[in-house]
């Protein structure tokens, strides 16, 4: 099961129309471009994905828009998370009902879970989707972090097969690796480290930025699955630099903005998330230009 797992997963972005409404098909459009690039399948409604600033019924249309264009032809990953359980088995049940590969979830955030309520959550989740469950480790975004200890609890669960890691302790990684076995699903998050995450274990990677470099991504994943580590340092380097002016001038907005430049109108990103002003546009749609991430 793990080689249907092994390989670059953008957190789609969302689209948006000019009323800030879902736009099925430019959701499409970019879907498709995607798995063009050599994507092995699509992490949908993440945070990239602003899944938790959407409504129930928003995040379902995203996920039948993806599954309509490109379900049959790659690996499809919904994000089903949410502050409140029932909107999460609800769109557990709904992702089911569609067919995709598998299901993840946010551990919650706000009222925070012990242990003993995680497995529990997780417990009910994996027997309503009744398919592959990714746990979610992302602890700086929902402050409930998942140790190995509770991970190994939570891995017994039936259909639990794995989770995305988005935190840069590698070590953690490495030791979940050696924990879990082989066929135990890790999926790196953090994008700047794909391929040191590759080293120490990780079976694919799921991140914001593959939405626009996609194929730079993708080359340095199978160069790294080769063995060819020159080459996976080399176009991880060439991402690095994206991400990396990306943050100085403004963050995930900047995401929305370059899948504008590439011609997919998707909309700016939703409050609380800053808004592009008009002179950053500028700078960094020639940044995008003049490092040819962008034709």
């Amino acid at each position: 099961m793990t080689e249907q797992y092994q390989g670059v997963f953008p957190a789609i972005v969302t689209a948006y129309d000019t009323n800030g409404d879902v736009n099925p098909e430019v959701q499409k459009q970019v879907a498709r471009w995607l798995i063009e690039q050599g994507c092995k399948g699509l992490f949908v409604c993440g945070g990239t994905g602003e899944g938790l600033l959407m409504s129930e019924e928003e995040r379902k249309v995203v996920l039948e828009a993806v599954m309509e264009e490109v379900g049959k032809q790659c690996t499809i990953i919904a994000h089903v998370g949410s502050a409140s359980p029932r909107h999460t088995y609800r769109l557990a049940e709904h992702a089911a009902e569609l067919g995709v590969d598998a299901i993840a979830a946010i551990p919650g955030t706000y009222f925070l879970p012990g242990p003993d309520e995680l497995v529990a959550h997780y417990r009910t989740l994996a027997d309503i989707a009744q398919r592959p469950t990714l746990l979610y480790h992302i602890p700086r975004m929902t402050g409930v972090g998942l140790t190995l200890e509770l991970i190994d609890r939570l891995a017994q669960i039936p259909h639990v097969a794995g989770l995305k890691y988005t935190d840069p302790d590698l070590y953690i990684l490495q030791e979940m690796r050696a924990d879990q076995g082989e066929d135990f699903i890790i999926l790196s998050g953090c994008d700047e480290m794909m391929v040191p995450a590759r080293l120490m274990g990780s079976t694919g990677a799921v991140g914001t930025w593959y939405n626009v470099a996609p194929d730079v991504f993708v080359k340095a994943f199978h160069a790294a699955a080769r063995g060819d580590w020159e080459e996976a340092v080399k176009n991880q380097k060439i991402g690095n630099r994206l991400i990396r002016t990306a943050q100085s001038m403004g963050g995930f907005a900047l995401c929305k903005l370059s899948m504008e430049a590439l011609g997919f109108p998707v909309g700016p990103p939703r409050m609380p998330v800053a808004q592009v002003d008009a002179e950053t546009r500028k700078r960094f749609t020639e940044f995008l230009k003049s490092e040819g991430f962008v034709k």
